[in-house]
């Protein structure tokens, strides 16, 4: 929704996208991002404003790598999850082969160095669960294997 406080005429553009041009508040639905521009007319007075709606492609997949090396040579330490600029809220939980938890962060900036209450952990196989929500509202659920290697 696009606000605008104003006496007078007002005329929203570009139309595309836009409900209501002559409305204070009209719903925008631009499929890029779009700048709308607001011009009030009161009298003789005109005024001209703008308002920038930026689009952003989400996607809904998140990149998980199925092995990582946290062995100190500073390439592929940690387990980094790629993906979507869009996540609103995520879980990501790891687990050993006897089914102990190892892992956890609701942080999706936070990697996992492969340590456990600050122990690093022998090579292995453990599975992951993600559980994730877009600002879209779309949900991702992933699970899987990764493999530590040192």
């Amino acid at each position: 929704t696009l606000l605008a406080s104003s006496v007078g005429t007002i005329t929203w553009s570009p139309n595309a996208d836009l409900d209501c041009i002559h409305c204070k508040n009209p719903e925008a639905a631009p499929k890029n991002t779009t700048t709308y521009y607001i011009t009030t007319t009161n009298g003789n007075c005109q005024a001209i404003d703008s308002i920038t709606v930026y689009v952003t492609d989400c996607g809904n997949d998140l990149v998980v790598p199925n092995a990582f090396s946290p062995n100190g040579d500073g390439i592929n330490d940690n387990l980094v999850i790629n993906g979507t600029d869009c996540i609103q809220t995520y879980n990501l939980t790891i687990y050993n082969r006897w089914g102990e938890k190892v892992f956890e962060s609701d942080d999706f900036s936070k990697s996992w160095d492969g340590k456990n209450k600050n122990k690093q952990l022998d090579n292995g196989v453990f599975v992951y669960y993600i559980h994730a929500t877009l600002f879209t509202l779309d949900r991702i659920e992933k699970k899987g294997n990764i493999s530590l290697i040192k």
